[in-house]
């Protein structure tokens, strides 16, 4: 198609003030990510990247949550207004609905760009991509025979997206060959569960998602340790977080060709960038892109609901492209 997007996923990091005493981008001096930004505001990062503080509150009352603000980010759907509130967590019907009907991933496809989703499942990868036993219907509902209700019930936003894709989930097998990478990139917990895996360090994983992500024309990559990181809300915790946070992203940019490839980060709600705060937080958060057209996708989006559509746009613009939906 001639252009290729990268969508990095944190979730629960919003743009928090520039007070080293909350804010663990501050003390640990993060070169990607802004503090003390206000809503709309720009600034420029190391490598070329540009970056924007955009809305994850959307007009609706109360405090951004994953269920919503992941739906509202990944459709380009105001999905806390389409509810009348911010749902926490997991997807519910209304949700699924929004999504198995339009998101980045299924959006792309249509467009005849290769989309994939390049967290891996591991335990799981084989059930959800056995279309006879797990699928998704055009109305939310979800369709998951012999599925551990545990699961089911924790099936994400990303997670539906995927099944939207009728495409086969990224495993153990996939993982090994550095076709995917695992939420927990550095593989330590799977080796703790006894499967044989390779120990990345950030240096390691930053390359092999940019390598990854060579095979597709969108890729999306989700990491929400951020979030679960923000609810601790220890300082030293997330100042650690967030250094390693900084290698990762340096190694990826190291890694990818900007000259071919943008790379978008952006988040959900805010959450990570306040320790003193409990919870997460009405704090806008950061649109970070790098690459050929970060400059127009950074200049358009104004909140969560414009990135998936500025991606998409930019995407059919490319060299020989189809208009979307063709």
């Amino acid at each position: 198609m001639g252009k290729r997007f990268l969508f990095v996923f944190l979730d629960g990091v919003g743009v928090g003030a520039a007070d080293s005493a909350r804010n663990p981008f501050e003390k640990a001096g993060s070169p990607f990510f802004p503090r003390g930004l206000p809503l709309g505001g720009r600034a420029p990062l190391p490598r070329g990247g540009h970056a924007v503080a955009i809305d994850a509150c959307l007009g609706v009352a109360g405090v951004p949550q994953s269920a919503t603000g992941q739906s509202a980010l990944f459709t380009g759907v105001n999905t806390p207004a389409h509810l009348g509130y911010h749902l926490f967590a997991f997807p519910n019907r209304p949700l699924r609905a929004v999504l198995a009907k339009q998101n980045l991933l299924k959006d792309a496809k249509a467009m005849g760009a290769r989309a994939a989703f390049l967290n891996a499942y591991p335990g799981y990868s084989d059930l959800l991509s056995d279309r006879a036993r797990v699928r998704l219907e055009d109305d939310g509902a979800v369709f998951a025979e012999g599925v551990p209700m545990e699961l089911l019930r924790r099936f994400s936003v990303t997670t539906i997206m995927a099944l939207s894709l009728r495409q086969p989930f990224f495993g153990i097998p996939e993982l090994r060959e550095e076709r995917c990478v695992y939420q927990e990139y550095t593989n330590a917990s799977l080796r703790g569960r006894g499967e044989d895996v390779p120990l990345w360090d950030e240096e390691r994983a930053g390359a092999v998602l940019a390598n990854a992500s060579r095979g597709w024309d969108v890729g999306l990559w989700e990491y929400f340790r951020t979030d679960l990181v923000g609810h601790e809300s220890d300082p030293a915790k997330a100042e650690a977080l967030v250094r390693r946070i900084d290698a990762l992203l340096e190694s990826l940019l190291s890694n990818l060709d900007l000259a071919e490839t943008t790379l978008v980060i952006s988040s959900d709600h805010g959450n990570l960038e306040d320790t003193v705060e409990k919870g997460h937080t009405q704090n806008p958060v950061p649109l970070l892109a790098w690459g050929p057209d970060a400059p127009r996708l950074v200049e358009r989006c104004r909140a969560i609901t414009d990135v998936t559509p500025g991606i998409l746009e930019a995407l059919g613009a490319g060299p020989g492209a189809p208009e979307a939906g063709a």
